[in-house]
């Protein structure tokens, strides 16, 4: 009961979207439906009946013309309404998929960054943005379509119950052979939606592969592509096993139903020969109409239990696209406006963080930073560095202890606001398939650009011919074959001139020139040092080229801060990090 009680609800709650996304499309489609459901009783059944019998009876030309008009003029304005109804529909099913689309890009964009590394959640994500350009309107068709299969019945077995209650048997006996394989076979469906759809993402994952520029090499000098097309064909082959089992599972079942309607069919042509012949209660009009009734009530009998099991194939994807959707953040939005400080200052206290319970990644941080300290934060992989950065823009939020900002405790201000203090360069930096204007100012976007030192730093990082010729040329060959594709290491200039161009306070990079030569590298120290004067600071970089500069250098060793102060106060301690400059060091001798 509760499974049924939840199907239910979650075919509701999909109708509660699409009528916020389209408030008369609902009311239009019902409309459609009665009209279409009574239209197909009213022309087959109850108006041919009318119109044979008054012409075998009483021959009334006059009586069968009237109902002939009043078939045309039923058929004309239904014809109208269709080709109105048609035309709006296919605007509100744009809106309809718009709304979906939006809902799922909005909370894609604003859910904590941690659900990307729940499998279930991502799982589901996948899946809902997916099915999203058809699912809504299949289950919308899917609801309609068992409304007016009732209608069909409802129309016709009250006409068929009326006029001779025991025929009523003969349409409900086809059912039960019918009933017995539709059960069976969307039982058998779910099973095959549960062990196709792991198959479709391991093709989906292997086309995604083939067309993307960072996996080109790979794919042209190793073997991975022999891997990729068996694991391409494997999942074809196992999604073609269950298609075919599925077709020979239900091969006797679909005899047994099939003849059992036709069987039934001629038993319903005897009985209503038997009573126009032998009993004469029936003329030739109740003989046509009571059989194109009966056979519309057992065709439509069938389809009832058809599509309310499609009801539950609908709430699978529902189920998902809710888990998903109603996803609570962890990371929640607190009430307080940033507090106006001309020179912004971050503490860390006693902070632990754990991506999995009992894995504690970072173990009782304490550090302070300044206003306009330049700190950076060095170790070896895996140390924990990128997950501070992570919490200290309250990406995640600490397992336990706190972050203050100016004296107030992080987790209690808005987050947009907070997140708006840092401009970052991570070690997974992108460009975007926008104008190179565009790319530059993406941290930019409500504020007066500052032309000539636009123009200084892109000279800097000699990216200044994109900004004299083409500004307004798109990056990548995504929407536009004359775009540009930029190497790596131009793509990191473009990511770093956007961050330095930025008005936050506060600068963070992320391993800032692991794609910059040496040149590179030193003229990007020069402009972070120039233009992140009046700024807090936080580098982190195996390159300690970087860093050896800066006024405070933190040393990571799993998870804990093990060494800290300048550069030169860490080369007279000659531990860890006197270790890694050394062997940097000496690979330049």
């Amino acid at each position: 009961m509760k499974k049924k009680f939840l199907v239910l609800k979650n075919n509701i709650y999909m109708l509660r979207i699409i009528s916020k996304a389209d408030r008369f499309r609902l009311p239009l489609d019902v409309l459609q439906a009665t009209l279409t459901s009574f239209e197909g009783w009213f022309l087959t059944v109850y108006l041919i009946k009318l119109i044979i019998d008054t012409l075998t009876n009483t021959f009334n030309v006059h009586e069968t013309l009237k109902w002939i008009l009043v078939a045309v003029g039923f058929k004309l304005f239904k014809i109208v309404f269709d080709q109105v109804y048609n035309y709006y529909i296919n605007i509100s099913n744009e809106k309809v998929i718009k709304r979906f689309q939006n809902m799922i890009f909005e909370k894609a964009a604003n859910v904590d960054i941690g659900c990307f590394d729940n499998p279930e959640f991502y799982n589901n994500y996948i899946f809902a943005n997916s099915e999203s350009t058809n699912r809504p309107l299949e289950i919308l068709n899917s609801i309609l379509s068992f409304y007016q299969t009732i209608l069909n019945v409802s129309f016709s077995g009250v006409f068929v119950i009326l006029g001779d209650p025991f025929l009523f048997v003969f349409s409900i006996i086809p059912i039960l052979g019918d009933s017995l394989l539709r059960v069976k076979m969307n039982k058998s469906k779910l099973e095959r939606i549960e062990k196709i759809i792991p198959e479709q993402k391991k093709i989906e994952y292997v086309k995604r592969i083939s067309y993307l520029k960072e996996f080109a090499v790979d794919i042209r000098i190793t073997n991975i592509k022999h891997s990729l097309i068996k694991l391409y064909k494997d999942s074809i082959n196992t999604i073609i096993g269950a298609y075919k089992d599925f077709s020979n599972r239900f091969t006797i079942l679909y005899f047994f139903s099939e003849g059992l309607y036709h069987i039934n069919n001629c038993l319903i042509i005897i009985y209503l020969v038997y009573k126009i012949v032998v009993v004469k209660t029936l003329t030739i009009g109740d003989f046509v109409a009571m059989k194109e009734a009966v056979s519309m009530i057992s065709s439509n009998l069938g389809k009832v239990m058809e599509r309310f099991l499609k009801f539950h194939e609908n709430s699978l994807y529902i189920d998902k696209f809710k888990k998903f959707y109603e996803y609570k953040n962890q990371v929640v939005d607190g009430d307080s406006n940033i507090p106006e400080q001309q020179y912004p200052a971050i503490t860390l206290s006693n902070v632990q963080f754990a991506y999995e319970e009992g894995q504690m990644v970072l173990k009782d941080i304490n550090l302070s930073i300044k206003p306009k300290e330049k700190i950076a934060i060095v170790g070896l992989n895996g140390a924990g560095k990128s997950t501070l950065l992570k919490l200290i823009m309250r990406l995640y939020d600490p397992s336990n202890g706190k972050i203050d900002f100016c004296g107030h405790d992080i987790c209690g201000f808005k987050l947009d606001q907070y997140r708006n203090l840092f401009s970052c360069v991570f070690q997974d930096y992108n460009c975007y398939a926008f104008s190179f204007h565009d790319n530059i100012h993406l941290n930019n976007a409500q504020e007066v650009f500052d032309k000539k030192k636009t123009r200084y730093i892109l000279e800097q990082l000699d990216l200044i011919r994109f900004y004299d010729d083409t500004i307004d040329k798109t990056l990548t060959k995504e929407f536009d074959d004359s775009g540009f594709v930029l190497s790596g290491g131009q793509m990191q200039k473009i990511a770093i001139a956007r961050a330095l161009l930025s008005q936050s306070p506060i600068l963070i990079l992320d391993e800032p020139s692991s794609a910059l030569d040496p040149i590179s590298e030193n003229k990007i120290n020069k402009l972070i040092s120039e233009f992140g004067e009046e700024k807090i600071v936080i580098v982190i970089s195996h390159r300690l080229s970087t860093t050896k500069n800066l006024d405070c250098i933190y040393y990571l060793e799993k998870g804990n801060i093990v060494e800290s102060g300048t550069h030169d106060e860490l080369m007279e301690l000659g531990g860890q990090y006197y270790q890694m400059f050394k062997i940097q060091a000496d690979q330049y001798r």
